[in-house]
C-alpha cells in the first residue's frame, strides 16, 4: 500500500491541464514576441532603404540641379531609355511615376544584388508642373533657366539658383490632382477624387511586408493604383498614415520646402 506522502508525489489531471495551458500561454507569448522582433527588423529595413534612396535622390538633385524623372522601363535608368547616356524623361507629366531609376542614381550594387527584401516594390513619384514661361516653370525634372540669365558662360545660368526657383514656383502653385500628391491622413478622409491633401517634391512608397489588405495587389490603399511603369494615378497614400490590419506600406515625402533647405546649403 502506497502512503499518503507517496500519493501526493503525482500531478492530478487538473493540475496537469492547469500546467500545460501555462506552457501554452508561454509559447504563444514566445511565437508572438518573435513574429513581432521579425516584423519589427523588416520594417527597420525598410526604413533604411528609403532613407537610402533619399539621400541619393538629394545628392543627384545637387549635381545636376534637378530631380531624376522615373524609371518606366524597369531597366533602372530614369525615363524610358535603354541606356545611361541619353535621358529621354520628355516634358510635362511624363515620367512622372514608376520605379526607382537606381541606375540613375548611382546606386548599382542595390540594383544589382538587391535580397529578397529589397527587390520589394518600390515607387518614385517626381513633381512635374512645367510651364512655357520659364520663369514660372516648375518641373523639377528638367534643367532651366529661371532666373533671367543669358549668358550661357555665366555660372548663374541653369544652377542651382535656377532649381531653387523651380521649387519656389512649385509652392506657389495650387494643389493638383495633374501632379504628385497624397490623400489624407486616415482611412477617413483618403480620397483621391476628393481630398488633395499636398503636392510634393517627391514621393517614394515601398510596400509593406504583406499584402495587408488581401486584394491581390503588394501595396495597400490608394497605392494600389501606382505602377511600376508609370501607367497608374498620382495619389499616394499620406506620409502619416499609421499602420493597421489592413495598409502596411511606407510613405517618404519630400516637401518643396524641405528641399530648398537641402539646396540652400551649398549655395
Amino acid at each position: 500500500m502506497l502512503s499518503s506522502s507517496a500519493k501526493n508525489t503525482g500531478f492530478t489531471l487538473i493540475e496537469l491541464a492547469v500546467v500545460l495551458v501555462i506552457i501554452g500561454v508561454i509559447l504563444s507569448g514566445v511565437q508572438s514576441f518573435y513574429r513581432d522582433t521579425i516584423e519589427v527588423s523588416d520594417f527597420v529595413k525598410i526604413n533604411a532603404q528609403l532613407e537610402s534612396i533619399n539621400q541619393s535622390v538629394i545628392a543627384f538633385a545637387i549635381k545636376n540641379k534637378r530631380l531624376p524623372c522615373a524609371d518606366t522601363n524597369g531597366n533602372g535608368y530614369e525615363g524610358n531609355t535603354t541606356g545611361s547616356t541619353a535621358v529621354t524623361c520628355g516634358v510635362g507629366t511624363s515620367n512622372q511615376t514608376g520605379a526607382v531609376p537606381y541606375k540613375t542614381l548611382e546606386m548599382n550594387q542595390m540594383a544589382n544584388t538587391q535580397t529578397d527584401l529589397q527587390k520589394r516594390n518600390i515607387i518614385y513619384g517626381v513633381y512635374r508642373n512645367s510651364n512655357a514661361n520659364t520663369l514660372i516653370d516648375a518641373d523639377l525634372a528638367a534643367i532651366k533657366e529661371r532666373t533671367g540669365d543669358i549668358n550661357t558662360e555665366s555660372q548663374y545660368y541653369e544652377n542651382n539658383y535656377d532649381f531653387i526657383k523651380a521649387l519656389a514656383n512649385a509652392i506657389n502653385k495650387v494643389n493638383s490632382s495633374s501632379f504628385i500628391y497624397t490623400t489624407g491622413s486616415t482611412a477617413v478622409n483618403e480620397n483621391c477624387a476628393t481630398f488633395i491633401n499636398e503636392n510634393h517634391a517627391y514621393i517614394l512608397v515601398s510596400a509593406g511586408i504583406e499584402d495587408a489588405d488581401n486584394n491581390g495587389n503588394v501595396f495597400d490603399g490608394v497605392n494600389a493604383n501606382l505602377n511600376l511603369n508609370g501607367s497608374g494615378t498620382t495619389c499616394f497614400s499620406s506620409a502619416l498614415k499609421r499602420k493597421s490590419n489592413r495598409y502596411d506600406d511606407v510613405v517618404m515625402v519630400m516637401n518643396f520646402q524641405s528641399l530648398i533647405g537641402r539646396l540652400n546649403t551649398i549655395n
